[in-house]
């Protein structure tokens, strides 16, 4: 593999991990009886999350995503 597709695969899943936590903690946040987190609260959930959907992807990889038809209000 050269330097550039590995460079890609290693954005793809970064750029997923990054895109599938910000739906998960804006979810969360929906949910919440306590309301919005403070910034510094939300950044520090969001990079649990990468954390958790990077280490779920590099033990699963593609297996582990699953891919649903996009809803209203859903990004």
């Amino acid at each position: 593999m050269g330097f550039v597709d590995e460079y890609d695969e290693r954005m793809f899943w970064s750029l997923l991990a990054s895109k599938r936590a910000h739906r998960a903690l804006a979810a969360e946040e929906a949910l919440s009886a306590s309301g919005a987190l403070d910034e510094e609260q939300r950044s520090i959930r969001l990079f649990e999350i990468i954390e958790r959907y990077e280490d779920v992807f590099a033990e699963s990889g593609i297996e582990s995503v699953r891919v649903a038809k996009k809803t209203a209000g859903i990004h």
